[in-house]
């Protein structure tokens, strides 16, 4: 299957929406993982539309591991764990604005940095294989924090 970065932008809509529903639901295992992948689309896309690539442009294996060298270039050794880090696409949007001399406001990097953080700790992709292990707690958490990062989503690219 081909992805574009258009994909992930739909993909990251849906997934918001599905992760909320599951968050009014009260079904924290779903929410989590709805929302955590809604992030994981989020920093993906915004990493990728910070670069200037188009909506159409395809997403491969090619490009990513591309973005995996550039980010070592970089100083980035977060692993990409298959791609689904979300600490990868964070550290490597930091360090790729900041090489182009586009840092992020302060502000704006170390509150990335902390709600990517609570996201990750209680998101892997691996869920989707599991027993419910997330607690209401852990969706309230992800939740908020994948409010801010839905509302400031621009400002991650622009």
């Amino acid at each position: 299957m081909v992805e574009t970065i258009q994909d992930f932008e739909l993909a990251r809509q849906e997934r918001l929406w599905d992760g909320m529903s599951l968050w009014v639901a009260r079904r924290a295992q779903g929410g989590v993982y709805s929302l955590g992948y809604h992030a994981e689309m989020t920093l993906k896309a915004a990493y990728f539309r910070f670069r200037g690539l188009t909506p159409a442009h395809v997403v491969d294996r090619a490009l990513l591991n591309t973005t995996e060298a550039r980010a070592r270039q970089l100083g980035v050794f977060t692993p990409p764990a298959g791609f689904h880090s979300l600490r990868f696409w964070r550290d490597t949007l930091i360090a790729e604005r900041a090489a182009v001399g586009q840092s992020l406001q302060i502000t704006l990097a170390h509150a990335i940095g902390r709600h990517v953080d609570v996201i990750h700790a209680q998101w892997q992709v691996e869920m989707r294989y599991r027993a419910p292990v997330s607690t209401l707690a852990h969706l309230e958490a992800v939740g908020a924090a994948v409010d801010w990062l839905d509302r400031n989503y621009d400002a991650l690219y622009t």
